[in-house]
């Protein structure tokens, strides 16, 4: 947020004091911090009501992270004075900083009030308006600051977040290509390389992720979100993943890691931290479910970091877990000193490179054992990062060289599922058409997936194809997507495509689709799972890499290995046939929910019990590799 640095001040200012302040002021600006606060105290003890010094004193409590020491000498300012705009703009950013949206709008609206042409106040209140989900306020504020400063990089910025969240991607795309064209700005280069990949453009994603690293080389979320769009490119090889990921792990890697004092007993009761973003409905909130309800209470005590904001599942999770710590205003220093006085033994990552990760708080070894589970689609690419939770159809046995750390094997399923309560009975299809479908991220429709579904639909020209999920139906996808099948012969009328949706409403969806068509490089997880409880078959290829996989290891624990093939050419061949048998697809249909019910990945027991073994087992390992290195 943009800062203005002088307040109107009385003329009981002598040029002596003056002159200090000027010499602090230039200290400020030049990032001598200590010197320039030792002035202004110096100043403040000669002339106590100088509101300049004290808003500069706050300034540079800001600086240093002292929000609540800032919040102190502002509102001192505001008690001289309440009628200077600045005064309560700055009060805003340290509000906001310390995770009071609400102290944060009112003190914008404050500053608005007093100065109507203060471009930075309705930025700062649009962007905090965002965060809480109130995007139609939002976008007016911000584009109030941008009429009162044209050239407001921060606001064009701050925009296209705003549009970004009401799935208009088109116009996010243009205020974040704004905001870069103005000056260099690494934020609105990430954010503008997400939502490209969000539409599809995984090649300009790249560029453009790359280029938000050239302008910021230590803005690891540009770095990881580099990672995760890698896993969405077209053959890519699981050497070179390793490879990129394992760059990112040496880049970052701690200087400081922590000793581990701990009860060395193998059979004691373990501290099993879980930090994640992602404690809410989501895959990895679904995947977490069966699991809390099912851990052994006298051998697991469950402490969990979250950063999400809750939602029905999230308070389900805290219900069972034994600790609950939301966190997601908490600095990664602040969340650090939290787990290391919780003692955790092991301490699993649900996030890897995914959005809102900690996952370079790994790097500091927080916890004796650190394991990678759920969230991510393969190695992290760190050394701190012990073991990484997979199953056999993920992880081949020659393949643990492509992965920073050792690999757990699940018996059956890396996860588990829970089907939300509210989940629709499966119905029987009405239509005469056959219909494909597939319900996942259009990050996942690329060229290639374009190309083999187009051969499907032009070997059976009565079927459709429903593609639906948030974003799908933005002008970019519809026109990049049906673009494509239209230049291949297809009649886009057979294309429907369709936005986001209520989850009850997408489930129901399901009863539309006979055959649900599987996605690579990155396949179908919770997505898939969705299917096939809902009665619709799905049919994939396994992938070359562990994001490629989800779907295959998935059919063959529920015993449908024959929905997995080899190829893409074999994947149309399978679809094409199953196609022309649809009597074959209402049989597979049939007992689809009672065959993922009863099979391996909703026994929330076993697995639980499966997972509590693993965690002994290296917790074992530890505990004797320690005593060995003491001994």
């Amino acid at each position: 947020m943009a800062e203005k640095q002088k307040p109107n001040v009385s003329d009981k200012q002598t040029l002596n004091l003056d002159e200090a302040y000027e010499l602090a002021i230039e200290h400020f600006n030049n990032k001598r911090y200590i010197d320039a606060d030792i002035i202004c105290s110096a100043i403040i003890n000669k002339d106590p009501e100088r509101i300049d010094v004290i808003n500069l004193l706050g300034l540079i409590a800001q600086k240093i992270d002292r929000h609540d020491l800032a919040i102190e000498q502002f509102q001192k300012a505001i008690n001289y004075d309440p009628n200077i705009a600045l005064l309560h703009y700055n009060l805003g950013t340290s509000f906001y900083q310390l995770g009071n949206r609400e102290a944060s709008i009112n003190a914008a609206k404050k500053s608005i009030a007093l100065d109507p042409d203060f471009p930075e106040a309705y930025s700062s209140l649009g962007n905090t308006l965002t965060e809480l989900g109130k995007l139609n306020e939002a976008i007016k504020s911000l584009q109030k600051a941008i009429v009162l400063k044209p050239d407001y990089t921060d606001a064009f910025y701050n925009l296209g977040i705003a549009l970004k969240k009401q799935d208009k991607l088109d116009e996010a795309v243009f205020n974040f290509q704004k905001a870069t064209s103005i000056e260099p700005h690494f934020a609105a280069q990430f954010n503008l390389a997400n939502t490209l990949k969000n539409m599809g453009r995984l090649d300009e994603a790249v560029i453009n992720y790359k280029k938000a690293i050239s302008i910021n080389c230590d803005y690891i979320k540009a770095h990881s979100n580099f990672l995760l769009c890698s896993q969405y490119i077209p053959d890519q090889s699981m050497e070179n993943l390793f490879l990129i990921h394992k760059k990112w792990g040496e880049n970052f890697s701690s200087l400081s890691c922590f000793s581990h004092d701990r009860n060395l007993s193998i059979n004691r009761r373990l501290k099993i931290g879980l930090l994640s973003p992602d404690f809410r409905l989501h895959p990895v909130g679904y995947f977490m479910t069966g699991f809390f309800k099912n851990y052994p209470v006298k051998e697991l005590e469950l402490i969990c970091y979250s950063d999400s904001n809750p939602d029905i599942l999230t308070k389900q999770l805290e219900r069972y877990s034994d600790s609950w710590f939301f966190t997601k205003y908490l600095s990664d220093d602040q969340l650090s000193k939290l787990i290391i006085n919780d003692r955790i033994d092991i301490l699993i990552d649900l996030a890897g490179h995914t959005e809102n990760n900690r996952l370079q708080l790994f790097t500091k070894k927080l916890a004796p054992i650190q394991i990678s589970w759920a969230g991510y689609v393969g190695t992290t690419g760190l050394k701190t990062m012990d073991w990484l939770i997979a199953d056999n159809h993920y992880i081949l046995a020659d393949e643990d060289k492509f992965y920073t750390e050792n690999i757990i094997r699940m018996p059956d399923s890396w996860v588990c599922y829970t089907p939300p309560t509210y989940i629709p009975e499966v119905l029987p299809k009405t239509t005469n058409r056959f219909m494909l479908g597939n319900f996942g991220n259009p990050d996942k429709i690329n060229n290639q997936m374009l190309e083999v579904w187009s051969k499907i639909l032009l070997k059976c020209p009565n079927t459709n194809l429903c593609l639906l999920y948030r974003n799908m139906d933005s002008s970019s996808n519809i026109q990049r997507i049906k673009g494509y099948f239209k230049q291949s012969g297809i009649d886009t009328d057979r294309i429907i495509i369709e936005g986001g949706t209520p989850h009850e409403e997408l489930l129901a969806r399901y009863n539309t689709i006979d055959l649900a068509l599987d996605t690579l490089p990155y396949s179908g997880g919770l997505t898939t799972m969705e299917a096939l409880f809902m009665g619709v078959p799905v049919v994939t290829t396994y992938g070359k890499t562990f994001a490629g996989r989800h779907s295959a290891s998935i059919l063959r624990n529920i015993g449908l290995d024959k929905l997995v093939t080899n190829t893409l050419d074999e994947y149309i061949q399978l679809v094409v046939g199953l196609i022309s048998t649809p009597q074959t697809v209402k049989n597979l249909s049939l007992e689809l929910r009672n065959t993922v019910a009863n099979s391996p990945l909703c026994d929330h027991k076993k697995f639980s019990s499966d997972l509590t073994k693993e965690f002994r087992k290296i917790w074992v390992k530890w505990c004797e590799n320690s005593k060995y290195q003491a001994g």
